[in-house]
Protein backbone atom coordinates (compact mmCIF):
# COMPACT_ATOMS: atom_id res chain seq x y z
CA UNK A 1 0.00 0.00 0.00
CA UNK A 2 2.74 2.29 1.10
CA UNK A 3 4.09 1.89 -2.45
CA UNK A 4 1.54 2.64 -4.45
CA UNK A 5 0.46 6.15 -2.09
CA UNK A 6 1.55 8.28 -4.39
CA UNK A 7 -0.25 6.89 -7.20
CA UNK A 8 -3.22 6.65 -4.98
CA UNK A 9 -3.53 10.40 -4.59
CA UNK A 10 -3.02 11.55 -7.92
CA UNK A 11 -5.75 9.49 -8.89
CA UNK A 12 -8.17 10.91 -5.85
CA UNK A 13 -7.05 14.37 -7.10
CA UNK A 14 -7.90 13.58 -10.81
CA UNK A 15 -11.30 12.01 -9.29
CA UNK A 16 -12.03 15.49 -7.55
CA UNK A 17 -11.21 17.26 -10.93
CA UNK A 18 -13.53 14.78 -12.88
CA UNK A 19 -16.19 15.49 -10.25
CA UNK A 20 -15.93 19.43 -10.46
CA UNK A 21 -16.12 19.25 -14.21
CA UNK A 22 -19.60 16.96 -14.10
CA UNK A 23 -21.07 19.50 -11.83
CA UNK A 24 -20.46 22.04 -14.38
CA UNK A 25 -22.86 23.36 -17.39
CA UNK A 26 -21.02 22.75 -20.44
CA UNK A 27 -22.84 21.49 -23.24
CA UNK A 28 -20.91 18.69 -25.40
CA UNK A 29 -23.67 18.07 -27.94
CA UNK A 30 -27.31 18.26 -28.04
CA UNK A 31 -28.42 14.88 -27.92
CA UNK A 32 -27.24 14.80 -24.12
CA UNK A 33 -30.08 17.16 -23.20
CA UNK A 34 -32.95 16.27 -26.34
CA UNK A 35 -31.96 12.09 -26.57
CA UNK A 36 -31.84 12.05 -22.97
CA UNK A 37 -32.96 14.40 -19.49
CA UNK A 38 -35.71 15.62 -22.21
CA UNK A 39 -37.83 12.77 -22.86
CA UNK A 40 -37.50 11.31 -19.18
CA UNK A 41 -38.46 14.80 -17.92
CA UNK A 42 -41.63 14.61 -20.21
CA UNK A 43 -42.44 11.54 -19.72
CA UNK A 44 -42.20 11.33 -15.09
CA UNK A 45 -42.58 15.17 -14.58
CA UNK A 46 -45.25 15.93 -17.30
CA UNK A 47 -43.63 18.95 -18.44
CA UNK A 48 -44.28 20.28 -21.47
CA UNK A 49 -41.30 19.11 -23.69
CA UNK A 50 -40.28 19.02 -27.87
CA UNK A 51 -39.08 15.37 -28.33
CA UNK A 52 -36.56 14.59 -31.50
CA UNK A 53 -37.58 13.26 -34.17
CA UNK A 54 -35.57 9.68 -33.04
CA UNK A 55 -38.67 9.12 -30.84
CA UNK A 56 -41.73 10.39 -33.04
CA UNK A 57 -40.95 8.75 -36.06
CA UNK A 58 -42.98 6.15 -37.13
CA UNK A 59 -40.34 4.31 -36.78
CA UNK A 60 -38.44 5.44 -33.26
CA UNK A 61 -34.54 4.78 -33.05
CA UNK A 62 -33.77 4.93 -29.92
CA UNK A 63 -34.42 2.38 -26.95
CA UNK A 64 -35.71 3.28 -23.19
CA UNK A 65 -33.95 0.70 -21.18
CA UNK A 66 -30.26 2.59 -21.55
CA UNK A 67 -32.22 5.73 -20.78
CA UNK A 68 -33.71 4.41 -17.62
CA UNK A 69 -30.26 3.18 -16.15
CA UNK A 70 -28.81 6.35 -16.87
CA UNK A 71 -31.44 8.81 -15.70
CA UNK A 72 -33.47 7.27 -13.91
CA UNK A 73 -31.74 7.06 -10.16
CA UNK A 74 -31.41 11.19 -10.63
CA UNK A 75 -35.07 11.54 -11.26
CA UNK A 76 -36.39 9.28 -8.45
CA UNK A 77 -33.65 11.20 -6.08
CA UNK A 78 -34.73 14.39 -7.06
CA UNK A 79 -38.60 13.19 -6.39
CA UNK A 80 -37.75 11.71 -3.25
CA UNK A 81 -35.89 14.66 -1.63
CA UNK A 82 -38.36 17.58 -3.33
CA UNK A 83 -41.47 17.86 -1.66
CA UNK A 84 -43.24 20.04 -4.09
CA UNK A 85 -41.56 21.33 -7.23
CA UNK A 86 -38.17 19.62 -8.85
CA UNK A 87 -35.68 21.96 -9.71
CA UNK A 88 -34.40 21.35 -13.27
CA UNK A 89 -31.36 22.01 -12.24
CA UNK A 90 -31.03 19.93 -8.93
CA UNK A 91 -31.95 17.29 -11.93
CA UNK A 92 -29.20 18.08 -14.13
CA UNK A 93 -26.86 18.39 -11.50
CA UNK A 94 -27.73 14.97 -9.98
CA UNK A 95 -27.90 13.19 -13.16
CA UNK A 96 -24.24 14.50 -14.12
CA UNK A 97 -23.45 13.17 -10.89
CA UNK A 98 -25.08 9.51 -11.51
CA UNK A 99 -22.93 10.18 -15.03
CA UNK A 100 -19.82 10.45 -12.96
CA UNK A 101 -20.70 7.53 -10.81
CA UNK A 102 -20.79 5.35 -14.10
CA UNK A 103 -17.57 6.45 -14.72
CA UNK A 104 -15.99 4.75 -12.33
CA UNK A 105 -17.35 1.48 -13.51
CA UNK A 106 -14.54 1.87 -16.79
CA UNK A 107 -11.96 2.98 -14.23
CA UNK A 108 -13.31 -0.30 -12.33
CA UNK A 109 -13.18 -2.40 -15.60
CA UNK A 110 -9.56 -1.06 -16.29
CA UNK A 111 -7.83 -2.24 -13.40
CA UNK A 112 -9.49 -5.56 -14.08
CA UNK A 113 -8.07 -5.65 -17.32
CA UNK A 114 -4.51 -4.41 -17.49
CA UNK A 115 -1.68 -6.32 -15.91
CA UNK A 116 -1.48 -5.33 -11.80
CA UNK A 117 2.02 -3.68 -12.70
CA UNK A 118 0.09 -1.10 -15.24
CA UNK A 119 -3.10 -0.45 -13.47
CA UNK A 120 -2.06 2.49 -11.46
CA UNK A 121 -0.42 4.05 -14.66
CA UNK A 122 -3.41 3.33 -16.66
CA UNK A 123 -5.80 4.46 -14.21
CA UNK A 124 -3.79 7.94 -14.07
CA UNK A 125 -3.54 8.36 -18.06
CA UNK A 126 -7.05 7.50 -18.65
CA UNK A 127 -8.30 9.72 -15.60
CA UNK A 128 -5.99 12.58 -16.93
CA UNK A 129 -7.74 12.37 -20.25
CA UNK A 130 -10.37 14.90 -20.99
CA UNK A 131 -12.27 11.83 -22.69
CA UNK A 132 -12.83 10.77 -18.74
CA UNK A 133 -12.92 14.22 -17.49
CA UNK A 134 -15.91 15.49 -20.12
CA UNK A 135 -17.32 12.91 -22.60
CA UNK A 136 -18.00 10.35 -19.58
CA UNK A 137 -19.59 13.23 -17.03
CA UNK A 138 -22.24 14.16 -19.80
CA UNK A 139 -25.77 12.48 -20.30
CA UNK A 140 -25.40 11.12 -23.94
CA UNK A 141 -25.85 7.78 -25.55
CA UNK A 142 -21.76 7.26 -26.61
CA UNK A 143 -20.67 7.82 -23.17
CA UNK A 144 -22.94 5.08 -21.50
CA UNK A 145 -21.57 3.15 -24.37
CA UNK A 146 -18.07 3.50 -23.51
CA UNK A 147 -19.34 2.46 -19.96
CA UNK A 148 -20.73 -1.14 -21.44
CA UNK A 149 -17.46 -1.40 -24.28
CA UNK A 150 -15.14 -2.04 -20.87
CA UNK A 151 -17.65 -3.63 -18.62
CA UNK A 152 -18.04 -6.41 -21.46
CA UNK A 153 -14.18 -6.26 -22.07
CA UNK A 154 -13.50 -7.03 -18.54
CA UNK A 155 -15.87 -9.85 -18.07
CA UNK A 156 -14.54 -11.54 -21.38
CA UNK A 157 -10.99 -11.08 -19.76
CA UNK A 158 -12.13 -12.78 -16.75
CA UNK A 159 -13.84 -15.27 -18.22
CA UNK A 160 -11.13 -16.50 -21.25
CA UNK A 161 -8.85 -17.47 -17.84
CA UNK A 162 -11.12 -19.05 -16.00
CA UNK A 163 -12.44 -22.88 -15.77
CA UNK A 164 -15.59 -23.47 -17.27
CA UNK A 165 -16.94 -25.43 -14.43
CA UNK A 166 -16.65 -22.58 -11.60
CA UNK A 167 -19.53 -21.26 -10.47
CA UNK A 168 -18.10 -17.43 -10.86
CA UNK A 169 -17.25 -18.29 -14.99
CA UNK A 170 -21.30 -18.75 -15.44
CA UNK A 171 -21.29 -15.43 -13.81
CA UNK A 172 -19.27 -14.06 -16.09
CA UNK A 173 -20.60 -15.36 -18.99
CA UNK A 174 -23.98 -13.96 -17.87
CA UNK A 175 -22.76 -10.81 -17.23
CA UNK A 176 -20.72 -10.48 -20.71
CA UNK A 177 -23.99 -11.28 -22.25
CA UNK A 178 -26.19 -8.91 -20.18
CA UNK A 179 -23.60 -5.79 -20.76
CA UNK A 180 -23.17 -6.62 -24.71
CA UNK A 181 -26.91 -6.80 -25.27
CA UNK A 182 -27.84 -3.31 -23.14
CA UNK A 183 -24.83 -1.47 -24.96
CA UNK A 184 -26.38 -3.08 -28.26
CA UNK A 185 -29.73 -1.17 -27.34
CA UNK A 186 -27.76 1.64 -26.08
CA UNK A 187 -25.88 2.26 -29.64
CA UNK A 188 -25.89 -0.14 -32.41
CA UNK A 189 -22.07 0.70 -33.36
CA UNK A 190 -20.86 -1.07 -29.82
CA UNK A 191 -20.97 -4.29 -32.10
CA UNK A 192 -18.17 -2.84 -33.56
CA UNK A 193 -16.31 -2.36 -30.64
CA UNK A 194 -16.78 -5.52 -28.69
CA UNK A 195 -16.10 -7.84 -31.70
CA UNK A 196 -12.43 -8.24 -31.73
CA UNK A 197 -12.52 -7.87 -27.86
CA UNK A 198 -14.74 -10.90 -27.75
CA UNK A 199 -12.94 -12.98 -30.84
CA UNK A 200 -9.54 -12.46 -28.52
CA UNK A 201 -11.20 -13.65 -25.54
CA UNK A 202 -13.22 -16.30 -27.08
CA UNK A 203 -10.38 -18.27 -28.65
CA UNK A 204 -8.30 -17.50 -25.68
CA UNK A 205 -11.23 -19.58 -23.76
CA UNK A 206 -12.25 -22.09 -25.96
CA UNK A 207 -8.52 -22.78 -26.07
CA UNK A 208 -8.67 -23.39 -22.06
CA UNK A 209 -11.33 -25.05 -22.16
CA UNK A 210 -11.53 -27.19 -25.42
CA UNK A 211 -11.92 -30.43 -23.54
CA UNK A 212 -15.25 -29.62 -21.66
CA UNK A 213 -17.19 -29.03 -24.57
CA UNK A 214 -20.72 -29.70 -22.20
CA UNK A 215 -19.73 -27.08 -20.53
CA UNK A 216 -18.83 -24.81 -22.69
CA UNK A 217 -22.34 -25.72 -24.08
CA UNK A 218 -23.30 -24.67 -21.19
CA UNK A 219 -22.12 -21.48 -21.18
CA UNK A 220 -23.54 -20.31 -24.54
CA UNK A 221 -26.88 -21.89 -23.68
CA UNK A 222 -26.66 -19.13 -20.45
CA UNK A 223 -25.28 -16.45 -22.37
CA UNK A 224 -28.35 -16.53 -24.97
CA UNK A 225 -30.89 -16.80 -22.89
CA UNK A 226 -29.61 -13.87 -21.05
CA UNK A 227 -29.59 -11.96 -24.59
CA UNK A 228 -33.29 -13.18 -25.13
CA UNK A 229 -34.23 -12.16 -21.60
CA UNK A 230 -32.71 -8.75 -21.79
CA UNK A 231 -33.76 -8.31 -25.28
CA UNK A 232 -37.32 -8.84 -24.40
CA UNK A 233 -37.13 -6.14 -21.37
CA UNK A 234 -35.73 -3.56 -23.86
CA UNK A 235 -39.05 -5.03 -26.32
CA UNK A 236 -41.38 -4.44 -23.47
CA UNK A 237 -40.03 -1.30 -22.09
CA UNK A 238 -39.91 0.44 -25.75
CA UNK A 239 -43.70 -0.81 -25.87
CA UNK A 240 -44.77 1.11 -22.96
CA UNK A 241 -43.09 3.58 -24.13
CA UNK A 242 -44.16 4.17 -27.52
CA UNK A 243 -47.59 2.64 -26.46
CA UNK A 244 -46.80 0.09 -30.51
CA UNK A 245 -44.76 -2.83 -30.57
CA UNK A 246 -41.42 -1.86 -32.02
CA UNK A 247 -38.23 -2.73 -32.30
CA UNK A 248 -36.20 -0.40 -32.21
CA UNK A 249 -32.61 -1.92 -32.81
CA UNK A 250 -34.20 -2.78 -36.46
CA UNK A 251 -35.56 0.42 -37.10
CA UNK A 252 -31.78 1.72 -35.97
CA UNK A 253 -30.32 -0.63 -38.47
CA UNK A 254 -32.57 0.23 -41.29
CA UNK A 255 -32.63 4.31 -40.87
CA UNK A 256 -28.20 4.09 -41.11
CA UNK A 257 -27.87 1.92 -43.56
CA UNK A 258 -29.70 4.64 -46.17
CA UNK A 259 -26.94 6.71 -47.39
CA UNK A 260 -29.93 9.84 -48.19
CA UNK A 261 -31.24 9.58 -43.90
CA UNK A 262 -27.42 10.23 -43.25
CA UNK A 263 -26.92 12.46 -45.51
CA UNK A 264 -29.21 15.29 -43.32
CA UNK A 265 -26.99 14.89 -40.67
CA UNK A 266 -24.03 15.78 -42.49
CA UNK A 267 -21.84 13.62 -45.19
CA UNK A 268 -18.10 13.73 -44.40
CA UNK A 269 -14.92 12.07 -45.92
CA UNK A 270 -14.14 8.81 -44.98
CA UNK A 271 -11.02 9.63 -43.61
CA UNK A 272 -12.92 12.04 -40.97
CA UNK A 273 -12.24 9.46 -38.21
CA UNK A 274 -8.67 8.42 -39.18
CA UNK A 275 -7.08 12.21 -40.15
CA UNK A 276 -9.00 14.25 -38.10
CA UNK A 277 -11.47 12.29 -34.95
CA UNK A 278 -8.95 10.13 -33.95
CA UNK A 279 -5.85 12.91 -33.56
CA UNK A 280 -8.48 15.23 -32.04
CA UNK A 281 -9.47 13.00 -29.35
CA UNK A 282 -5.53 11.05 -28.87
CA UNK A 283 -3.73 14.29 -29.46
CA UNK A 284 -0.05 13.63 -28.76
CA UNK A 285 -0.43 9.93 -27.67
CA UNK A 286 -1.21 9.77 -31.26
CA UNK A 287 2.53 9.43 -31.49
CA UNK A 288 2.13 5.70 -29.53
CA UNK A 289 3.72 4.21 -32.65
CA UNK A 290 3.46 0.83 -31.07
CA UNK A 291 -0.63 0.85 -31.13
CA UNK A 292 -0.42 1.10 -35.11
CA UNK A 293 1.35 -2.19 -35.25
CA UNK A 294 -1.26 -4.42 -36.62
CA UNK A 295 1.02 -7.63 -35.38
CA UNK A 296 -0.37 -6.39 -31.67
CA UNK A 297 -3.84 -7.33 -30.56
CA UNK A 298 -3.73 -3.77 -28.61
CA UNK A 299 -3.96 -2.28 -31.94
CA UNK A 300 -6.55 -4.67 -32.92
CA UNK A 301 -9.21 -3.20 -29.93
CA UNK A 302 -9.62 0.33 -31.59
CA UNK A 303 -8.23 0.08 -35.22
CA UNK A 304 -11.30 -2.58 -35.96
CA UNK A 305 -13.95 -0.63 -35.00
CA UNK A 306 -12.56 3.11 -36.38
CA UNK A 307 -12.21 1.08 -39.51
CA UNK A 308 -16.03 -0.16 -39.64
CA UNK A 309 -17.24 3.20 -38.46
CA UNK A 310 -15.18 4.97 -41.45
CA UNK A 311 -17.73 3.32 -43.77
CA UNK A 312 -20.63 5.55 -42.96
CA UNK A 313 -20.63 8.87 -44.79
CA UNK A 314 -21.58 10.58 -41.65
CA UNK A 315 -18.50 10.73 -39.42
CA UNK A 316 -18.64 12.72 -35.85
CA UNK A 317 -15.80 12.33 -33.06
CA UNK A 318 -17.96 11.17 -30.25
CA UNK A 319 -18.74 8.59 -32.16
CA UNK A 320 -15.05 6.85 -31.44
CA UNK A 321 -15.11 7.45 -27.53
CA UNK A 322 -15.27 3.53 -26.65
CA UNK A 323 -12.26 2.99 -29.49
CA UNK A 324 -10.22 5.89 -28.22
CA UNK A 325 -10.38 5.30 -24.57
CA UNK A 326 -9.07 1.69 -25.37
CA UNK A 327 -6.00 3.65 -27.02
CA UNK A 328 -5.33 6.13 -24.07
CA UNK A 329 -5.19 3.17 -21.88
CA UNK A 330 -3.38 0.95 -24.13
CA UNK A 331 -1.02 3.50 -24.80
CA UNK A 332 -0.27 3.92 -21.01
CA UNK A 333 1.36 0.46 -21.36
CA UNK A 334 3.55 1.42 -24.44
CA UNK A 335 4.58 4.90 -23.71
CA UNK A 336 8.05 5.73 -23.31
CA UNK A 337 8.54 9.17 -23.47
CA UNK A 338 8.12 11.85 -20.56
CA UNK A 339 8.07 14.48 -23.09
CA UNK A 340 5.44 13.16 -24.74
CA UNK A 341 3.59 12.53 -21.39
CA UNK A 342 3.63 16.29 -20.63
CA UNK A 343 2.44 17.39 -23.68
CA UNK A 344 -0.27 14.71 -23.17
CA UNK A 345 -1.33 16.37 -19.90
CA UNK A 346 -1.03 19.60 -21.05
CA UNK A 347 -3.55 18.92 -24.01
CA UNK A 348 -6.06 17.28 -21.74
CA UNK A 349 -6.37 20.00 -19.25
CA UNK A 350 -6.48 22.54 -22.29
CA UNK A 351 -9.35 20.34 -23.63
CA UNK A 352 -10.86 19.46 -20.54
CA UNK A 353 -11.87 22.77 -19.52
CA UNK A 354 -12.99 24.20 -23.11
CA UNK A 355 -15.48 21.27 -23.51
CA UNK A 356 -16.19 20.67 -19.74
CA UNK A 357 -16.59 24.29 -18.71
CA UNK A 358 -16.37 26.73 -21.37
CA UNK A 359 -18.36 25.14 -24.33
CA UNK A 360 -21.80 25.94 -24.87
CA UNK A 361 -21.68 27.41 -21.16
CA UNK A 362 -24.35 29.85 -21.04
CA UNK A 363 -27.24 27.83 -22.72
CA UNK A 364 -28.13 26.00 -19.45
CA UNK A 365 -27.57 28.40 -17.20
CA UNK A 366 -30.03 30.70 -19.91
CA UNK A 367 -33.25 28.18 -19.74
CA UNK A 368 -32.87 28.18 -16.06
CA UNK A 369 -32.99 31.67 -15.92
CA UNK A 370 -35.78 31.48 -18.06
CA UNK A 371 -37.63 29.59 -16.23
CA UNK A 372 -37.11 31.84 -13.29
CA UNK A 373 -37.87 34.91 -15.02
CA UNK A 374 -41.19 32.84 -17.03
CA UNK A 375 -41.95 32.07 -13.31
CA UNK A 376 -41.79 35.29 -11.65
CA UNK A 377 -44.18 36.61 -14.26
CA UNK A 378 -47.16 33.87 -13.85
CA UNK A 379 -46.41 32.19 -16.71
CA UNK A 380 -45.54 28.77 -15.67
CA UNK A 381 -48.22 28.04 -13.98
CA UNK A 382 -51.84 26.05 -15.12
CA UNK A 383 -53.53 29.77 -15.10
CA UNK A 384 -51.15 30.71 -17.78
CA UNK A 385 -52.92 29.08 -20.84
CA UNK A 386 -55.21 32.57 -21.24
CA UNK A 387 -52.14 34.46 -21.72
CA UNK A 388 -51.29 35.14 -25.30
CA UNK A 389 -48.20 33.08 -26.99
CA UNK A 390 -44.96 33.54 -25.99
CA UNK A 391 -41.83 32.80 -27.65
CA UNK A 392 -38.52 32.76 -26.67
CA UNK A 393 -35.72 32.78 -29.86
CA UNK A 394 -32.48 30.37 -29.37
CA UNK A 395 -30.18 32.06 -32.04
CA UNK A 396 -26.76 30.97 -32.71
CA UNK A 397 -26.48 28.57 -29.99
CA UNK A 398 -26.97 24.52 -29.00
CA UNK A 399 -30.77 23.09 -28.96
CA UNK A 400 -31.92 24.63 -25.43
CA UNK A 401 -32.74 21.86 -23.40
CA UNK A 402 -36.56 23.26 -22.66
CA UNK A 403 -37.00 20.41 -20.11
CA UNK A 404 -35.51 22.85 -17.46
CA UNK A 405 -38.36 25.57 -18.09
CA UNK A 406 -40.51 23.09 -16.20
CA UNK A 407 -43.43 24.38 -18.28
CA UNK A 408 -47.04 22.56 -17.60
CA UNK A 409 -48.57 21.58 -20.69
CA UNK A 410 -50.89 24.27 -20.89
CA UNK A 411 -48.34 26.79 -21.07
CA UNK A 412 -48.34 29.32 -23.92
CA UNK A 413 -44.85 29.65 -23.91
CA UNK A 414 -42.65 27.84 -27.07
CA UNK A 415 -38.87 27.77 -27.56
CA UNK A 416 -38.01 27.88 -31.28
CA UNK A 417 -34.21 27.41 -32.08
CA UNK A 418 -33.43 29.60 -34.93
CA UNK A 419 -31.04 27.11 -37.01
CA UNK A 420 -29.27 28.81 -40.12
CA UNK A 421 -30.42 32.35 -39.93
CA UNK A 422 -28.26 35.62 -40.43
CA UNK A 423 -28.49 38.25 -38.00
CA UNK A 424 -30.63 40.22 -40.42
CA UNK A 425 -33.52 37.69 -40.19
CA UNK A 426 -33.08 36.51 -36.50
CA UNK A 427 -33.75 40.43 -36.06
CA UNK A 428 -36.38 41.05 -38.58
CA UNK A 429 -38.15 37.79 -36.88
CA UNK A 430 -37.82 38.79 -33.37
CA UNK A 431 -39.21 42.46 -34.42
CA UNK A 432 -41.99 41.25 -36.46
CA UNK A 433 -43.20 38.85 -33.48
CA UNK A 434 -42.79 41.86 -31.14
CA UNK A 435 -45.29 44.08 -33.07
CA UNK A 436 -47.49 41.46 -33.72
CA UNK A 437 -47.99 40.64 -29.91
CA UNK A 438 -48.33 43.75 -28.59
CA UNK A 439 -50.86 44.17 -31.23
CA UNK A 440 -52.84 41.72 -30.27
CA UNK A 441 -52.52 42.27 -26.66
CA UNK A 442 -53.65 45.76 -27.39
CA UNK A 443 -56.52 44.26 -29.67
CA UNK A 444 -57.97 42.10 -26.33
CA UNK A 445 -56.99 44.42 -23.58
CA UNK A 446 -57.58 48.04 -25.17
CA UNK A 447 -53.90 48.84 -24.27
CA UNK A 448 -50.24 47.10 -24.91
CA UNK A 449 -49.13 46.27 -21.77
CA UNK A 450 -45.77 48.03 -20.67
CA UNK A 451 -45.26 46.91 -17.09
CA UNK A 452 -44.89 43.40 -17.67
CA UNK A 453 -42.37 40.87 -19.22
CA UNK A 454 -42.81 41.15 -22.88
CA UNK A 455 -42.34 38.62 -25.86
CA UNK A 456 -40.82 37.32 -28.10
CA UNK A 457 -37.30 36.78 -26.06
CA UNK A 458 -33.74 36.31 -28.00
CA UNK A 459 -31.09 34.21 -27.10
CA UNK A 460 -27.96 34.54 -28.21
CA UNK A 461 -23.82 34.86 -27.71
CA UNK A 462 -23.60 38.65 -26.74
CA UNK A 463 -20.37 38.74 -29.12
CA UNK A 464 -22.89 39.10 -32.26
CA UNK A 465 -24.79 42.33 -30.74
CA UNK A 466 -22.39 44.29 -30.01
CA UNK A 467 -23.04 47.49 -32.16
CA UNK A 468 -25.57 50.28 -31.54
CA UNK A 469 -27.78 49.27 -34.53
CA UNK A 470 -28.00 45.85 -33.09
CA UNK A 471 -28.82 46.63 -30.18
CA UNK A 472 -31.36 49.78 -31.01
CA UNK A 473 -34.27 49.13 -28.97
CA UNK A 474 -33.36 46.05 -26.85
CA UNK A 475 -32.39 45.39 -23.46
CA UNK A 476 -30.43 43.23 -21.87
CA UNK A 477 -32.40 40.96 -19.52
CA UNK A 478 -29.57 38.88 -18.27
CA UNK A 479 -26.06 37.96 -18.98
CA UNK A 480 -24.33 34.39 -18.67
CA UNK A 481 -20.19 34.58 -19.02
CA UNK A 482 -17.68 31.81 -20.02
CA UNK A 483 -20.24 30.98 -22.68
CA UNK A 484 -17.40 30.15 -25.90
CA UNK A 485 -17.83 27.78 -28.92
CA UNK A 486 -16.24 27.32 -32.07
CA UNK A 487 -19.67 27.89 -34.19
CA UNK A 488 -19.33 31.57 -34.52
CA UNK A 489 -15.78 31.63 -36.17
CA UNK A 490 -17.74 32.36 -39.56
CA UNK A 491 -19.46 35.20 -38.28
CA UNK A 492 -16.63 36.98 -36.22
CA UNK A 493 -13.05 36.51 -35.70
CA UNK A 494 -12.19 33.96 -32.51
CA UNK A 495 -10.50 36.66 -30.44
CA UNK A 496 -13.76 38.32 -30.79
CA UNK A 497 -15.29 35.22 -29.58
CA UNK A 498 -13.22 35.01 -26.52
CA UNK A 499 -12.95 38.74 -25.61
CA UNK A 500 -16.75 38.96 -25.93
CA UNK A 501 -17.50 36.27 -23.85
CA UNK A 502 -21.15 34.82 -22.92
CA UNK A 503 -24.46 34.47 -24.02
CA UNK A 504 -27.44 37.05 -23.24
CA UNK A 505 -31.46 37.04 -23.11
CA UNK A 506 -32.99 39.62 -24.85
CA UNK A 507 -36.44 41.96 -24.70
CA UNK A 508 -37.67 44.86 -26.18
CA UNK A 509 -36.96 47.72 -23.90
CA UNK A 510 -40.74 49.20 -22.56
CA UNK A 511 -42.15 51.70 -23.70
Amino acid sequence: MQKYRKYMIIYAFLLCFRFWISQSNSYIHPDEQLQSLQIIAGKNLGWKVELPWEFTSEEPIRSMLPLYLMLLPAFYTAKATCHEFCKPDTIYLLARFTMFLWSLAIDFSISRIVPPTKKWKCLILYSSSFLACSFQTHTISNSMETVFTFLTIMFLSKLAVSSVNSRSSYLLSTAASISTTIGIFTRITFLAFVFVPFVYYGFQWLKTNRKNKLSLFKHIFFMICSCVLVSSLCVYEDYKFYGKFTITLLNNISYNSRVENLALHGIHSKNQHFLVNVPLLCGPLLFVFSLWNLRSAHAWFWIFPVAVLSIFPHQEARFLLPAVSLYVVFAAQHIRSRFLLLLFIIYSTVMSVFYGIMHQNGVVPSVVELGSILRDNGLLNHASVSHHPATIYYWRTYTAPTWMLARPNSSPVDVVQLYNYSKEQSLSLFWDDYFKSQLAEKESSGVASSDTLSFPILVCPVALLQSEEDMKGLQLLRYIPYHVDLDDADELPLADLIRNHGIGIYAAKKN
